[in-house]
């Protein structure tokens, strides 16, 4: 994920269960960027500007790929692959179904 972070850039996660190892401080080390890890637990005023940023078009999520509810398993297999660029997304009641 890093070598797409623009020169300069900041790269946070949240995953703790995958600390920064000796490849991501090196790819973070060539794109001259920092890397931080934000272990904290989300507040109700974090996600309400989070919602406001993503509502004003600040913030722009790329997604790889659409999956039926039904496909769960390949979504999930996909992910495992480690070469997904964007997120995966499960698809409950497609836009022509009632929910």
């Amino acid at each position: 994920m890093v070598p797409v972070l623009k020169a300069g850039g900041i790269f946070v996660t949240v995953n703790v269960d995958a600390p920064f190892d000796e490849a991501v401080l090196a790819a973070l080390a060539q794109q001259q960027a920092k890397g931080e890890l934000a272990a904290n637990q989300p507040r109700q005023e974090w996600l309400q500007e989070i919602a406001q940023l993503i509502d004003a078009g600040h913030v722009k999520v790329l997604v790889s790929q659409v999956f039926p509810l039904a496909q769960a398993a390949d979504a999930h297999r996909e992910s495992q692959t480690l070469r997904v660029r964007g997120k995966l997304v499960l698809e409950i009641h497609p836009d022509d179904e009632p929910a």
